[in-house]
């Protein structure tokens, strides 16, 4: 049997821990991949400049009869062109609860 990538799932970021949180919770915690860094949302550029993080928690797709929750850090860059900005994560929408999935 094979390992499953589940970076492959959240590309720009790796799985760090994984639990059980309620009988039918899983909660993944994922952390930015070490070379990766933060892109403005607006000027869409990589931006070394990071002035704070937060933690966010995002419902991701249940996996059989597991309701998943994501937890991430989410960076604050601090933009030359923009200002104080949050990080731009792809496969998630600003504000948003869930994932963009294809």
């Amino acid at each position: 049997m094979h390992p499953i990538d589940l970076a492959a799932f959240w590309p720009g970021y790796e799985v760090v821990a994984c639990r059980q949180s309620t009988h039918d919770t899983l909660l993944i915690s994922l952390e930015p991949q070490a070379e990766r860094l933060p892109i403005c949302s607006r000027w869409a550029k990589p931006n070394p400049l990071i002035h704070e993080q937060h933690i966010r928690q995002v419902r991701d797709r249940d996996l059989q009869d597991q309701r998943v929750l994501l937890q991430l850090p989410v960076r604050r860059v601090d933009c030359l062109y923009c200002g104080r900005v949050s990080e731009r994560i792809d496969w998630l929408a600003p504000a948003s609860r869930l994932p963009r999935k294809a």
